[in-house]
């Protein structure tokens, strides 16, 4: 029997992986970088201490970077985001792990198969950005602390320090989970051995703070770290001019019936889990009050409370389960369950891996429903979606042309700065513009300047939709 047992836990975890690895590195390599993924790129021979000491955010992400431009010239697209994959597909089974724990193999399975297929860590393990590294060290954080409640052992604690740390340093948001830090910690503090155990306790916040002082001490003394503030107040305190909505970034990554599936079985989870969800709701908490009522533009941190409200629903999904006694009726529950499932991977496929139709730039089609872009009265964060404006190609035609002052478009700067590299003369009679059709700076309308002129050169996707313009416009000088 336990044999038995063993092997449904294998062929659950073969399917997990099987479904972690299928969305978020198939088609890796189609999309173009996007804005923020440009802006984690590492500057090839900028001294790398101050490099880091004038960023936004914790140094994980450029280090991951820096590593990279070591053994490639040139950031590829496949290479430079393949260990923010891996990342994301490591995160999943330690998720699944850390759950199980504590709620036993059902639980687990279920909550690391609805965190595998949500929008958001598909979308976060498909780009270079902080978050995958982040989630995969506060969970590690969180699986040792867990476990040293039991084991009792020095390696464990020190281990959950050191993940601990290195959560902090990939991104602030890895304060998010400091409370159920504290509930493990205290729950292991009242287990006897007290003075022993607050040397021990001692022993691994000194490793911790020494951790996080490497970088944080002279980052926050820096003369950049002013920068560093601007950002995060606008981030509390506002700054745009777009009303912030949780629900409808939620529903960006996670379209149709995510949201109230979640809602449903989070309802049953908190009438059937009791105390025995406290830890969860620890976890929850403090991300959830913080983006949903404090901050003013919360953007997609909101992915910090996701992990806990999948385990809680799951919870509640398991407990529904077990109160039918009718063999007919838990059946059809199972593949009721299972169905919706299902429609979540194939939603994400959709959404994330093909791309046929980019959504969200473009309306899509999923099953007998479309799904777009919401109305831009919303601030919206979008990464990780498909994106590919055949900006390389244009660059070398552009680059076999006359060269140019300077380079306009209605794209984002940055992402424009990094594919397109002319050859540049001041004394140039004409500028470039470059015209993006559903832009990621989601700007629409084409400059004045190009009004009743034709492109010198348009691209076009392996459908025949247009993508790219390129006008060589006549200065005024």
């Amino acid at each position: 029997m336990r044999y038995l047992l063993r092997r449904k836990e294998i062929i659950g975890l073969i399917f997990l992986l099987a479904v972690s690895v299928f969305l978020r590195l198939s088609n890796l390599s189609y999309s173009e970088f996007q804005g923020d993924e440009i802006r984690a790129l590492y500057v090839k021979g900028a001294p790398l201490t101050e490099f880091l000491l004038s960023q936004k955010k914790g140094p994980i992400q450029f280090l991951v970077t820096f590593a990279v431009s070591l053994f490639s010239e040139r950031y590829d697209e496949f290479i430079t985001r393949s260990p923010f994959f891996l990342a994301g597909v490591l995160s999943v089974f330690i998720f699944y792990f850390f759950i199980r724990q504590m709620y036993g193999k059902k639980v687990a399975l279920l909550s690391s198969l609805f965190l595998s297929v949500n929008g958001f860590f598909v979308a976060f393990s498909r780009i270079v950005q902080y978050q995958s590294f982040t989630f995969l060290f506060y969970l590690l954080s969180l699986f040792f602390f867990e476990k040293l409640r039991r084991s009792k052992k020095l390696l464990h604690l020190i281990l959950s320090f050191i993940f601990l740390g290195l959560g902090l340093l990939a991104h602030y948001d890895g304060a998010f989970v400091l409370l159920i830090v504290a509930y493990f910690l205290y729950q292991w503090l009242k287990g006897g051995f007290l003075s022993k155990k607050l040397y021990f306790l001692f022993f691994g916040f000194l490793i911790f703070t020494i951790l996080v002082s490497l970088f944080y001490v002279p980052f926050l003394t820096s003369s950049s770290f002013s920068n560093t503030k601007s950002y995060l107040f606008e981030r509390l305190e506002g700054g745009v001019d777009k009303v912030s909505d949780t629900s409808v970034t939620f529903k960006l990554y996670n379209p149709l019936f995510t949201y109230y599936f979640l809602i449903l079985f989070f309802v049953a989870g908190v009438i059937f889990g009791n105390r025995k969800l406290l830890p969860m709701f620890l976890w929850l908490l403090p991300s959830f009050i913080t983006l949903n009522f404090i901050a003013s533009v919360p953007g997609t941190h909101i992915y910090n409370y996701l992990p806990p409200t999948i385990v809680i629903a799951s919870y509640g999904i398991v407990a529904v389960y077990k109160l039918l006694e009718n063999q007919v009726i838990k059946i059809t529950y199972g593949l009721g369950v299972s169905l919706a499932f299902l429609f979540f991977l194939y939603q994400s496929y959709l959404i994330f891996v093909d791309h046929e139709v980019e959504y969200p730039w473009a309306e899509k089609k999923i099953l007998f429903w479309k799904v777009s872009m919401p109305s831009d009265y919303y601030h919206l964060s979008i990464f990780g979606f498909p994106y590919n404006r055949r900006l390389k190609e244009a660059n070398e035609f552009i680059r076999t042309n006359e060269s140019v002052a300077s380079v306009l478009s209605n794209e984002g700067d940055k992402l424009i700065k990094y594919y397109i590299k002319p050859l540049k003369d001041p004394m140039s009679k004409y500028d470039l513009y470059i015209y993006v059709y559903n832009s990621q700076s989601l700007l629409r309308k084409k400059s004045g300047r190009v009004k009743n002129q034709a492109p010198i050169e348009s691209f076009y996707d392996d459908n025949g939709n247009l993508l790219t313009e390129v006008y060589l416009v006549r200065r005024k000088l």
